[in-house]
């Protein structure tokens, strides 16, 4: 089954789940909170931590496994240098809005997204191919070094194993795409861990 992110609402629940229960009922329509629950119905919501934690888990299968994607990003740097990857828009709905907007066949429309849109060189091809219709989008990225490792990181959350890719001299492109990126305050812990022992 391929999930889409863009079939997702978000709202905010009045309680939590108990017992084998993950669904919770009583769907509030108060959108203060509309990160913390997944609506799945008008009366139900997951909770937002539990789909993502269980993402994370199956994320080692999910990252670049052209089988379960039919989104193909293709990274070029200034030296020319060339990477491709096959991701699912999900995963980055909440930790890059720059990839989401670029992966998501369907995304919401914001001054952030028009923005983040308007800075990024891109070109989208769309092809047949295997029985199926797949998106190739193509982008120019400040390095393709280190790249690879983000992406992963942001499918597993595996701080350790990131962490563990990290030396002097791939540090500054690492910052850079995280910074083209636009990743949140839990890229930048990891990047401060490496920071702080050098």
């Amino acid at each position: 089954m391929i999930l889409s992110s863009s079939t997702l609402n978000l709202f905010q629940v009045n309680h939590t789940p108990v017992g084998a229960s993950l669904v919770c009922s009583s769907v509030s329509s108060d959108p203060t909170h509309n990160q913390d629950y997944i609506q799945i119905s008008e009366n139900e919501a997951f909770p937002t931590s539990y789909v993502l934690d269980n993402l994370r888990r199956v994320g080692p299968y999910l990252f670049n496994n052209q089988y379960s994607s039919d989104s193909c990003l293709h990274i070029e740097d200034s030296l020319n240098n060339e990477a491709h990857f096959w991701l699912h828009d999900f995963y980055f709905a909440q930790d890059c809005q720059l990839l989401y907007r670029l992966l998501c066949r369907f995304p919401r429309r914001s001054s952030i997204s028009n923005e983040l849109e308007m800075t990024v060189e891109k070109r989208v091809e769309v092809e047949q191919d295997q029985q199926r219709m797949v998106r190739h989008i193509y982008i120019k990225v400040p390095s393709i070094v280190g790249f690879e490792e983000i992406l992963r990181w942001i499918y597993t959350r595996d701080d350790e194993q990131w962490l563990s890719t990290f030396d002097e001299e791939n540090f500054e492109t690492i910052m850079q795409n995280v910074a083209f990126l636009r990743l949140g305050h839990e890229a930048y812990y990891v990047l401060a861990q490496f920071y702080e022992n050098l």
